[in-house]
C-alpha cells in the first residue's frame, strides 16, 4: 500500500506542477510540460516534432522579442506537407496562447492554488479526487490499455478530461475570440460536448456508428461518460476493444474536420469523414493486431463482422 500511495503521490505532485514561462532561459521548448494543460509538446505533437530542428532546445532559441511583442521563430527538416497542416495549425493554435514575459523568470507553479504555492491541503483533495474518478468508471485506464498510436491516446485523454483547445475553453483561459459558435452548425458554443456528440451535424455519424454494434438509444454528451457507455461486449474482449478504439477514432477525425473548416474553409463533408475514419481504423488495428488478413474493401463493407473479427 505505501507504494501504491508514493506512485499516486508522485503522480499529483508531477500532474499538479508546470512551468510558468517568463524569460525562457529554463524551459525546453518541446519536452518540458509548459503548456496549459500539462502536457509536454513532443507528446502531443509527434509528427512535428520528429521533424523540427529546434529539437531540446530552449523556448528563448525558438522565437524572440521584436520590440514588446514576442514572435515565434520555428524551423523544420522538410516542408510541411498536407497530413500535417491541419496538426501544425493546432499547434500554432495552442503556443499562441502562451504570453511570453521578459522580465519574469521562469519558475514552477503549483496549478491548485491560486498563489502558484504547492500546499498540502490541495494535494490531499488532488490524491482524494483522483481515487473517486478511478473507482467512478475506469475511464482511462481502459483508454490506456488500448493498442492505438499514443498521439491518438493522448489526444483522447485531454478530450476525457476536457482539455482541448475547443472555442469554450480558450474563453475561459481569457483567450480573445472573434468567433466561439460551433464551425459546424454555428448554433451553439463549442464546448467539447456539443462539438463531439450533440451537435446536429456530428451525432448522426455516432447513431450510423451504433448501427454497425447493434447498440439503440440516447448516450451521455459528457465525454467521460459517453467512452464508458457503450462497452458493446466484456471489458478487454476484441469486440470491447474495437469500438473504444472507433471511437477514439471518430473523435480524432471529427477534431481533425474541425479544424479543416475553421482554418482552411473546407466545407464539411460527413461521408468521407466517416470513410476516413474507418480506414484510419483498419490501419491501426492492422498496425497493432497483426491479425487481420482482409483487405480495406473487404473488412468495411461489412463493418458488423469487422467489429468482432
Amino acid at each position: 500500500m505505501a507504494v501504491t500511495h508514493d506512485h499516486q503521490l508522485n503522480n499529483v505532485l508531477q500532474n499538479g506542477t508546470t512551468w510558468t514561462v517568463g524569460c525562457r532561459d529554463k524551459i525546453k521548448f518541446w519536452e518540458d510540460c509548459w503548456s496549459r494543460d500539462g502536457v509536454a509538446l513532443m507528446l502531443k505533437y509527434p509528427r512535428l516534432y520528429q521533424i523540427s530542428r529546434q529539437q531540446h532546445k530552449l523556448i528563448q532559441k525558438v522565437g524572440s522579442f521584436t520590440e514588446t511583442t514576442w514572435e515565434w521563430n520555428l524551423s523544420w527538416r522538410r516542408p510541411l506537407f498536407d497530413n500535417k497542416v491541419v496538426s501544425a495549425v493546432e499547434f500554432m493554435r495552442e503556443i499562441t496562447q502562451t504570453v511570453i514575459q521578459q522580465q519574469v523568470a521562469d519558475c514552477w507553479l503549483w496549478k491548485h492554488e491560486p498563489n502558484g504555492h504547492y500546499s498540502t491541503r490541495s494535494a490531499y483533495n488532488l490524491l482524494q479526487g483522483d481515487s473517486e474518478d478511478e473507482n467512478l468508471d475506469g475511464a482511462l485506464q481502459d483508454l490506456w490499455k488500448l493498442k492505438i498510436p499514443a498521439k491518438a491516446s493522448i489526444f483522447a485523454w485531454r478530450l476525457i478530461r476536457d482539455r482541448l483547445p475547443t472555442k469554450c475553453n480558450l474563453r475561459r483561459r481569457q483567450v480573445e475570440l472573434n468567433d466561439s459558435m460551433c464551425p459546424f452548425c454555428i448554433n451553439k458554443e463549442e464546448d467539447a460536448s456539443h462539438l463531439f456528440f450533440y451537435c446536429s451535424i456530428t451525432q448522426p455519424l455516432w447513431w450510423e456508428s451504433q448501427s454497425w454494434v447493434g447498440t439503440l438509444g440516447a448516450h451521455p454528451i459528457i465525454p467521460r461518460q459517453h467512452f464508458m457507455q457503450v462497452e458493446n461486449g466484456t471489458t478487454g474482449s476484441k469486440r470491447y476493444n474495437r469500438w473504444k478504439s472507433w471511437w477514439v477514432t471518430l473523435t480524432w477525425s471529427i477534431w481533425q474536420q474541425s479544424n479543416k473548416v475553421i482554418f482552411l474553409n473546407e466545407p464539411f463533408n460527413g461521408s468521407k469523414l466517416m470513410e476516413d475514419a474507418v480506414f484510419l481504423l483498419w490501419t491501426w488495428l492492422r498496425a497493432m493486431e497483426k491479425k487481420i488478413s482482409m483487405y480495406f474493401n473487404q473488412w468495411s463493407s461489412n463493418l458488423t463482422e469487422g467489429f468482432c473479427n
